[in-house]
């Protein structure tokens, strides 16, 4: 089943979502999967938004160059997985002077993985930037890191969960394997 997402960037450069509520007061968020869905796109920015999270998380960001998300608020509401996901080999990301309220069942930040775009090989997601970002409840970001470099953090108060290749790549390569055993012999 294919997500729902309240507004989804499919290979857009230079996409820029400024000064807004997402969803409005007047939708429920657990309506949608992600309320903001990025694939591929290059030069995205989020800025001085306040975002609720959908089923998932607040926004969700595919394989693309150089996001950027300044000044924004991301209200995290359990049973949600975390406010954002950063995967698919990302190149270059910022996280700059945001605010976490709440917080998600796995994570805050989740970067590196997506295994429908993983392959052996495959350069992971990298360069990214934890600039003047805190949680409201004075708890540390939590940045789960899986097959990604680890982002720097510069006065933030992140905790890094670095899970281990020993988890990741058994899993990355089983389902590697079943997808492509599906590509050749259908559904």
């Amino acid at each position: 089943m294919a997500d729902k997402n309240y507004r989804s960037y499919y290979g857009i450069d230079g996409q820029v979502v400024a000064d807004e509520t997402l969803p409005p007061l007047d939708e429920y968020p657990k309506d949608y999967d992600d309320i903001l869905k990025f694939s591929i796109c290059s030069g995205a920015t989020v800025r001085d938004c306040a975002i609720s999270c959908g089923r998932e998380n607040c926004t969700d960001a595919v394989r693309g160059t150089n996001y950027l998300w300044k000044g924004c608020l991301f209200d995290v509401e359990p049973p949600a997985y975390g406010a954002m996901t950063i995967k698919g080999a990302i190149k270059g990301w910022t996280v700059d002077n945001c605010r976490f309220q709440g917080h998600g069942d796995k994570f805050d930040i989740e970067v590196g993985q997506f295994d429908d775009y993983w392959y052996p090989g495959r350069v992971g997601t990298k360069n990214g930037l934890i600039r003047d970002s805190y949680s409201l409840g004075g708890k540390p970001i939590l940045v789960t890191v899986w097959d990604a470099d680890v982002p720097v953090a510069s006065n933030s108060n992140v905790k890094i969960k670095k899970v281990s290749p020993f988890i990741w790549f058994p899993y990355f390569m089983f389902r590697y394997i079943q997808i492509k055993l599906k590509k050749m012999f259908g559904k």
